[in-house]
This record gives structure tokens, C-alpha cells and sequence, in this order.
């Protein structure tokens, strides 16, 4: 396999991930995502895992993660999550579950949060694409 460009690896801005460590931490957090869905329809108002993403990625190590794999791992992942979601029944779209640092969040909040998720990281690569000279 063709090795990923060292544009990919450098940092766009100091604190953040790199675009190939955008991919890792996608399909890591997708997991944290459906864990904290499935405890919020199994529990009675629980207190959502949560863990410091600088943290995972250091622990996960994505800086060593192969961009390929990366997107396969977040592409399973979210059709676990999706299969969940079709199986929500609409009485329970309004549970609650509470982020340690972020309060209250029902299931509805919690989906909302994912999308807000991914497009914070999507707009983050578009910014690094656009900053990379054209070919």
C-alpha cells in the first residue's frame, strides 16, 4: 500500500489532530458515541463515559494508525450505530443521560452531538485540503 503524503501528517493548527489522526479519532469515537446511546436506553439517567480525546489518541496511538484502516474501522462502526438508532423506539428518543462535563443530553441531543461532530472534523480537513498547494 502506497504510503499517505506527509501533508497528512502534519499538524494543521497547534492542539489539533492531523488529518490521518482525524480518521483514527473518528472511528474511536463512533464507539464512544453508541456506547453512550446504548447506556442512556439501558440505564435510568446514567453518567456517559466519557475520556479525554487527546488522551485516546495518545493511548490508541493515532499517529500510527493507517489512514485505510481508520476509514474501515469508522465505516463498520457507524452501521453498528445506525442499526441502533432504527431500533430506538419513539418513546425513547427523550431519555436522558448526563455527560460528566457537559450536563444533561437526550438521546435526541446525543445524535445531534454526533453530526456536530462530524462536521466539525469534516470542516477541519476541508480547511487543511485548502491549505495544501494544488498539484
Amino acid at each position: 500500500m502506497a504510503q499517505p503524503s506527509d501533508e497528512y501528517w502534519t499538524l494543521a493548527e497547534p492542539d489539533r489532530f492531523t488529518p490521518w489522526e482525524v480518521l483514527a479519532h473518528l472511528a474511536d469515537f463512533e464507539a464512544v458515541f453508541r456506547r453512550r446511546l446504548l447506556q442512556t436506553l439501558k440505564e435510568e439517567r446514567p453518567t456517559l463515559w466519557w475520556r479525554d480525546p487527546g488522551e485516546l489518541a495518545v493511548e490508541h496511538r493515532y499517529d500510527e494508525q493507517e489512514p485505510h484502516d481508520s476509514l474501515r474501522k469508522f465505516a463498520v462502526e457507524r452501521a453498528e450505530t445506525l442499526v441502533v438508532l432504527r431500533s430506538v423506539p419513539t418513546d425513547a428518543w427523550l431519555r436522558i443521560g448526563v455527560h460528566p462535563r457537559y450536563g444533561e443530553f437526550t438521546l435526541i441531543s446525543q445524535v445531534i452531538q454526533v453530526h456536530a461532530h462530524d462536521l466539525y472534523h469534516l470542516r477541519q480537513l476541508a480547511d487543511v485540503l485548502a491549505s495544501l498547494p494544488t498539484p
